[in-house]
């Protein structure tokens, strides 16, 4: 077994002895029922004979441990230890950013974030690095699965001189990448790209070698595969390791996983998400705790809501987003109104579901700081899943899980490099 396996097995006890914490939905039931039925024991009489001023160990709690006796500090240190951070094997950013020192020189001046946000140039500018580095002056030919509108693509072919194709399903991003293509070689003075777009959706049966032969029957004899996806979003990333695996000419492989709720299953078979964990996998806890400000008030008052539903006979709704959020009365008015009511609730019949509800706001939000605290392990059992799937396959000859970008500007910064 692994080393990655056995941090893999350890995440999943934690997991299962915090299960209702991990699997419940804050909206889907009465906050009295949150409390009493999800709660775990020992953190609930904890917190409970402790009061409000348990929120302010969110913000003091540091790696000194202060209060090694608070059930509260020994539950966020086995949290934090479990991070995949921490996990044996895997390259951490700042190692990595090293390793890309020896990157080659590019043939041309990237114009500044071209004509990217800043989000997405930190991104694109690390990712396409790292591909580089993985291919190791091999002639490569570069397939983007999921590509979006393209900069990506656009980058490894006009800053690194790849061919490449860009496979999306979306026509709407398919013209959005030909448009920015023109505008940044416009820029630059290019008159064409090595990049190939092609309009398809991608699944368990999509052939990437007859994509390849393709578009570039001359070049394919002489390079490699090299499959990629920058955020390959629920289950594209497991089909994209699927194909790698199973397809003997596809030799590269280096996605960075994304929107964990839209993938069904498990690939090792060991532990089964709920919808609700793989959801709660997509919260950033460093970037909530780096904002440094109280939680929004949004959950409590669709939770609240819901009290207001149940009233009046209606057992589901979606509210969508855009709610005002100056008090509950606006945003139970924004949001009955969008459900085309006959008759609302009146001010004093919502301020009064309110204001009985209103005892339970502390322990809401305590129960939602517990849940983002448990968010980063559950990502972390997600793509160790995918890892440990990868291993007993047993043909990898480079198998890596790297931190590419900064969590705070892109929370979704691991990216699982292999090679065969």
């Amino acid at each position: 077994m692994s080393e990655q396996e056995k941090y893999f097995i350890k995440i999943i006890s934690v997991l299962e002895k915090y299960k209702n914490l991990v699997d419940c939905h804050l909206v889907d039931f009465f906050i009295d029922d949150l409390w009493n039925k999800f709660m775990p024991d020992d953190l609930k009489h904890y917190i409970e004979e402790n009061g409000q001023i348990v929120i302010n160990e969110f913000e003091i709690y540091n790696d000194l441990y202060q209060n090694e006796n608070s059930q509260l500090q020994k539950f966020l240190k086995t949290i934090s230890l479990l991070r995949l951070e921490n996990c044996s094997g895997v390259c951490l950013r700042k190692d990595f950013m090293n390793r890309l020192n020896n990157v080659k020189i590019p043939f041309y001046q990237s114009p500044e974030l071209e004509f990217m946000k800043v989000k997405k140039w930190h991104e694109v500018s690390i990712y396409t690095k790292a591909i580089v580095w993985l291919v190791e002056e091999t002639p490569s030919i570069i397939i983007d699965a999921g590509a979006g509108k393209g900069y990506s693509s656009l980058h490894l072919s006009n800053y690194y001189n790849f061919p490449t194709i860009a496979i999306e399903c979306s026509q709407i991003n398919h013209k959005g990448a030909i448009a920015h293509q023109k505008l940044v070689n416009k820029k630059v003075k290019l008159s064409r790209s090595m990049i190939n777009y092609v309009v398809e959706q991608i699944n368990e049966t999509t052939n990437f070698v007859q994509i390849a032969t393709n578009y570039y029957p001359d070049l394919y004899s002489q390079s490699e595969l090299a499959l990629t996806a920058l955020h390959a979003c629920g289950s594209l990333t497991d089909f994209l390791i699927k194909s790698f695996l199973d397809v003997s000419d596809i030799k590269r492989l280096c996605l960075v996983p994304c929107c964990y709720h839209l993938a069904s299953r498990s690939l090792s078979s060991i532990y089964e998400f709920s919808k609700n964990s793989r959801m709660l996998a997509q919260q950033s806890a460093d970037r909530i705790k780096r904002k440094n400000e109280p939680l929004s008030p949004s959950l409590f008052y669709r939770a609240v809501l819901q009290v207001v539903l149940q009233s009046i006979g209606i057992k589901e709704a979606r509210i969508g987003r855009g709610a005002p959020l100056d008090s509950f009365i606006m945003y139970a008015k924004w949001a009955l109104t969008k459900l085309d009511l006959k008759e609302l609730p009146s001010d004093e019949i919502l301020e009064q579901i309110f204001d009985s509800y209103r005892s339970f706001e502390w322990k809401f939000q305590v129960f939602q700081l517990l849940r983002i605290e448990l968010a980063p392990i559950v990502e972390a059992a997600i793509i160790l899943d995918k890892i440990v799937f990868m291993q007993k396959r047993n043909i990898c000859k480079k198998l890596e899980l790297i931190q590419l970008f900064d969590p705070i500007t892109s929370p979704r910064n691991w990216a699982i490099v292999a090679t065969k």
